[in-house]
């Protein structure tokens, strides 16, 4: 992994700036300035009050987080841009875990001084978790009205909620930046969804190891094979491209037999899967983690492992496995994702599941909540994708009734596939056609595909005011101030075509049909840019700058970028979003051709500089990983040491061409074969004739008398 180590002087002054944090010596505040206290506001899920049944028993107990907020908000934006801009220093410079919070978290003085506070206001510290930024307390109803006047209300059926917004002192002000879990009116909830028809198989309703045909003789549904085939990706899986490099992180909170991922990949021919499972929740400060177990959630565990896998072949499987009886108040989910994220093992995240709340305030506090830990990812270099739910524009919200995640009633985006630093994958509905061995034979190049919107589910799509509009996406959808959301769509209709499943059994695992759900979109999805991972030997990190830009060319059709032009959202009587030329809110740009995506990522882009010397031209990114190289005698080609030769381009079309970014000089170059050694220059807005620098390798000098008046298209001599 490749660490920002060009950052670190800049990042360093930034530390010196800031200095001691202003709880350091929160023992020498005077009395009156240790009695103020300030609100933390949208802390109240605002229950309708005919819903409660009075105070909370007091002795009652509640197991919360105090989360503190991080530093140098403002730089770490500025980084997460930078990183994804390669004009920038800081492109694909990414920090470590320690790095991360060293410039960013919080202070060690910080967790002292609101334990010592915490603990003397009588409440007992679960655990200190410095990679979550956060202080896991325990206490009783009454504690919690007393410290934080939280006037804490009974729901019924061991229900609760706070009904004021807590207070806490205001030397803690900007310290601490929520709490989370001062009520339980939440729930996550798994984006699977299965075809209500037969399709129960053992090994011999597959007519052959290889085949993924029709169960019984009557369904047909994709295997691994048909994945590949459909989304064109066999040329890159056939050139050596299988995902190999470090893991993809699968995010659950069920246990699973490995017989049924055995018997998935085995029944379909692909290679075995390495899976290592890690424990991921905890409540004490010994750090001894728990496995919950097999539960209602195994299914959708086994759904994202096996087609992350189909996707990505090669790539080693991470399970983060969290245990809702030993977690937070983000449930197991939540402490799997922080810990995916706090490892830093995997360069890929998948995740399917959301989460439903009382209301649209408790939902903005758990989009909060995610937020930071989805920072710390970006600026690692991880890409993080999350299902966008099941419901259409509908989404889910939280019943006390039935006390779960229940289909809504009016448009609920779903959390935390919301955040500016994931991507959301959205789902699409398509039937190829199938030759008489039971093989996909349709691609995504001449099938019929649409929106995925079904009796049974739909895509999740629409707008969120959880965060600002991100900067990839301003412009490029529409004009609402808000995070827009799916960024991209996958395979999801459990009818159209649907999956097959390894899935465990009694007594043993079994191939079952038909499953779907952007559960499945999510983990393909993840394994796909685990191929464009390994081809552009690095990590991607938040990869929707790039697929923006790529989207909103001039030919996105080009760059294997397939619209989705049919269809719509609509769900449960919720009015949705239509599919449109380019992006809409049901589809976002609609799916990937992959053998055309894999080249337009991984584009001969260039960031960095260029040794030049007897007739050949050497380039490198500035942490040393080689570019290619090229030679003046065999213009237009240019070796790139990942796609090999590549040609140029011409002068009418700089998208075609190479770009050159020199950092000594900062400025851009555009180079192309019709006018070589003549470089576009950016900046100045005219192609100039450039010459390397012998005192200065990597840097060029340029004949003012000759350049091109880009308005005229002529070449002019002055």
């Amino acid at each position: 992994m490749k660490s920002a180590l060009g950052l670190s002087g800049s990042i360093a002054i930034c530390a010196l700036v800031i200095g001691a944090s202003a709880v350091a010596h929160a023992d020498t505040f005077s009395s009156s300035a240790l009695s103020k206290k300030v609100t933390l506001k949208e802390t109240n899920p605002h229950v309708d009050k005919a819903l409660l049944k009075g105070s909370m028993e007091r002795g009652s107990r509640v197991t919360f987080d105090v989360v503190l907020g991080l530093r140098n908000t403002e730089q770490l934006s500025k980084l997460l841009d930078d990183q994804q801009n390669p004009a920038s220093p800081s492109y694909h410079q990414w920090l470590t875990p320690e790095q991360f919070n060293a410039h960013f978290g919080p202070d060690s003085s910080a967790y002292e001084s609101v334990v010592r506070w915490l603990a003397s206001e009588g409440f007992s510290i679960a655990k200190v978790d410095s990679g979550s930024h956060l202080i896991r307390v325990v206490g009783t109803a009454s504690q919690l009205d007393a410290t934080f006047g939280a006037a804490m209300a009974s729901a019924g059926d061991g229900l609760y909620a706070n009904t004021a917004d807590p207070q806490i002192p205001a030397r803690f002000d900007g310290v601490i930046s929520m709490i989370v879990g001062l009520d339980n009116l939440r729930a996550a909830f798994s984006h699977a969804v299965k075809a209500p028809r037969p399709g129960v198989a053992d090994n011999k309703g597959v007519r052959a190891s290889s085949q993924p045909n029709a169960v019984n003789g009557i369904y047909q549904a994709f295997g691994p094979i048909d994945l590949q085939t459909f989304y064109d990706e066999s040329p890159v899986l056939n050139a050596g491209y299988t995902g190999a490099g470090d893991c993809i992180g699968i995010i659950g909170d069920s246990d699973y037999l490995p017989a049924a991922p055995t018997l998935f990949t085995t029944t379909f021919g692909i290679p075995g899967a390495t899976i290592t499972t890690i424990l991921s929740s905890n409540t004490n400060p010994t750090n001894t983690y728990t496995n919950p177990g097999r539960n209602y959630d195994e299914v959708e565990t086994l759904i994202d492992i096996e087609w992350a896998h189909s996707a990505a072949p090669g790539a080693p499987i991470f399970y983060y496995l969290g245990d809702d009886n030993s977690s937070g108040p983000l449930f197991g989910i939540g402490d799997a994702l922080a810990r995916a994220i706090t490892d830093n093992s995997c360069s890929m995240i998948s995740m399917s599941f959301g989460y439903c709340a009382s209301s649209d305030g408790e939902l903005a506090q758990t989009a909060a909540a995610f937020a930071p830990m989805l920072q710390q990812a970006a600026a690692q270099g991880q890409s993080v994708f999350i299902a966008s739910g099941d419901e259409g524009a509908a989404g889910i919200v939280y019943s006390l009734g039935w006390n779960r995640c229940v289909i809504a009633g009016t448009p609920t985006p779903s959390v935390p596939a919301t955040d500016p630093n994931v991507t959301a994958v959205g789902g699409a509905s398509f039937e190829p056609a199938f030759n008489t061995d039971g093989f996909a034979i349709g691609t995504i190049n001449d099938t019929a595909i649409s929106a995925w919107d079904g009796y049974f589910g739909a895509s999740g799509g629409g707008m969120s005011t959880f965060s600002p509009k991100p900067s990839y996406q301003i412009g490029a959808t529409p004009d609402d101030g808000a995070r827009d959301l799916p960024d991209i769509s996958g395979i999801s209709d459990p009818f159209s075509p649907g999956v097959f499943l390894g899935s465990d059994g009694n007594p043993g695992p079994f191939i079952d049909c038909c499953w779907g759900g952007t559960s499945v979109a999510a983990p393909v999805t993840a394994g796909l840019f685990k191929l464009i991972e390994q081809k552009s030997r690095g990590r991607l990190g938040r990869i929707n700058d790039r697929l923006y830009q790529l989207a909103s060319a001039a030919n996105p059709a080009g760059n294997g970028l397939r619209d989705i032009t049919v269809g719509n959202n609509s769900f449960n009587g919720v009015t949705g979003y239509n599919a449109i030329v380019e992006y809409d809110l049901a589809t976002g740009w609609g799916q990937l051709d992959v053998g055309q995506f894999v080249t337009s990522f991984v584009s001969p882009f260039f960031n960095g500089e260029a040794s030049l010397g007897g007739g050949w031209g050497f380039l490198t990114f500035t942490n040393g990983t080689p570019f290619g190289y090229y030679n003046y005698n065999f213009y237009p080609w240019l070796f790139h040491q990942d796609l090999g030769f590549e040609y140029f381009g011409d002068a009418q079309n700089p998208a075609a061409g190479i770009c050159l970014y020199d950092p000594g000089l900062g400025q851009w170059f555009y180079t192309a074969p019709a006018i070589f050694p003549f470089l576009y220059n950016y900046a100045a807005g005219a192609w100039y004739y450039y010459f390397p620098d012998n005192k200065r390798p990597g840097h060029y000098l340029t004949n003012p008398r000759v350049f091109e008046n880009m308005a005229t298209k002529q070449m002019v001599v002055s």
